[in-house]
């Protein structure tokens, strides 16, 4: 079982950089995601990014994020899907000072909490 939290911020080429953790983590590592497309020109996250990270003892991993207002509201849904199109992680997040702030957790997590309390 996965849990963590995130930070992510635009770079001038609408790419992303940040860093997160989770309760298996000592410290905070680094994710980048490169912007692919689907993204909006009123807002800086939404759209579609190769994501990249180190996770701990596993080495380098890679998965599509997606990013997408939650509608109704200022809340953002990340999902991010691995090389098999399954889903990894889920995530919600909001901006405050120009970066995306939220929390992540894995399928088993997600399972536990239930389909119902996902905002969609």
């Amino acid at each position: 079982m996965i849990l963590g939290r995130f930070y992510l911020k635009r770079t001038q080429d609408r790419n992303l950089i940040g860093q997160f953790s989770n309760q298996a983590m000592n410290e905070n590592t680094t994710e980048n995601a490169i912007f692919t497309g689907n993204g909006r020109i009123d807002d800086d996250f939404v759209g579609n990014y190769d994501s990249t990270w180190v996770d701990n003892g596993e080495g380098q991993r890679t998965s599509t994020l997606e990013i997408r207002l939650i509608p109704n509201t200022q809340l953002y849904r990340l999902t991010w899907t691995n090389a098999n199109e399954s889903i990894e992680f889920h995530g919600e997040g909001f901006v405050i000072d120009n970066m995306l702030i939220g929390d992540y957790r894995d399928l088993e997590i997600q399972n536990l909490i239930g389909s119902r309390n996902l905002r969609q």
